[in-house]
């Protein structure tokens, strides 16, 4: 039904004022799906209010209709016309669906492993990371799929799920090496430098995530991107507090938040020339039959 109105929208209001009146038609499917969903979080929790929620589940086609986007089959961005696309919701829902896949299945596996701990009454802590220890070392693989209770769980899920689309949405050509890379990479370094205790969940991948859509869409000088950049802040501007120890012994692992975005900021100036780019206006040459010069007085 959400891509048959998509669809109807597209065809008949190819225009911000279409834009905004689609928004708010999807937004009140967004609030009956996720109104119930519970609001307290350890930490930056705004996207799992409903408004929240109403932005950002159904962010690809808001910024389709607002950015008039589309991806070619290398990932390159162009702009298209409404009135000679073909269908919508076969071109944009195949690559929104794509973009789902590994965001899905990463919290598929992180909500079964949840499950289990709390049907079988025991603990995954210990597959945390542990720095500077060999015990600790499998947390590099798996402390982000580990989480410390349902609440945190909720916390991470939201962020993961919106900021993984747009990263597998916008950033098609290099998405999966971003992401493993991000993964990686931030478990590496909470284990070579943070606190002695177990390091657990998603937040670390998170905060690089939001750090690479940030830093790239800018460094990339292209608007549609850097509008990217400005919802990101708009949606998660507060976890910058995340970075820091505010507080003796913070009960979260701040040094994860930090790490991440350490990563999806190297990331973002490593990877600036490769996926969508800004595109390069080419001005024809004029061409004349003769040179000027050549030109008798009585041609002129």
């Amino acid at each position: 039904m959400i891509d048959d109105i998509i669809d109807k929208l597209i065809y008949n209001w190819g225009s911000f004022k279409g834009a905004a009146l689609s928004f708010k038609m999807i937004g009140g499917y967004g609030a009956a799906l996720f109104c119930k969903l519970p609001t307290k979080s350890r930490s930056f929790s705004a996207v799992t209010r409903p408004s929240g929620m109403i932005v950002v589940v159904f962010l690809p086609y808001w910024l389709k209709l607002m950015l008039g986007l589309v991806f070619d089959n290398e990932g390159h961005i162009f702009k298209y016309s409404y009135k000679f696309m073909p269908k919508a919701s076969d071109i944009e829902l195949k690559k929104v669906k794509t973009a789902l896949v590994i965001p899905l299945f990463f919290l598929i596996v992180s909500f079964g492993i949840k499950l289990i701990e709390t049907l079988e009454g025991f603990s995954f802590v210990e597959w945390g990371v542990k720095p500077l220890s060999i015990e600790g070392l499998p947390g590099i693989l798996l402390s982000p799929l580990i989480h410390s209770d349902w609440e945190h769980f909720y916390a991470n899920a939201v962020p993961i799920l919106v900021l993984g689309v747009a990263l597998f949405y916008f950033y098609r050509g290099i998405s999966i090496k971003v992401f493993v890379f991000i993964y990686l990479l931030t478990g590496i370094w909470v284990w070579m430098g943070a606190r002695e205790s177990w390091h657990i969940g998603a937040s670390g991948v998170i905060y690089g995530l939001a750090a690479f859509l940030l830093v790239s869409g800018f460094l990339r000088n292209y608007i549609p991107l850097m509008a990217i950049s400005l919802i990101v802040v708009f949606l998660y501007g507060s976890m910058i507090w995340g970075i820091f120890p505010l507080k003796w012994d913070v009960p979260y692992s701040w040094e994860s938040h930090m790490w991440g975005s350490v990563a999806g900021t190297v990331l973002a100036l490593y990877y600036r020339k490769q996926g969508p780019q800004k595109p390069v206006k080419v001005w024809p040459e004029e061409e004349y039959e003769y040179p000027y010069w050549e030109i008798n007085e009585e041609d002129k």
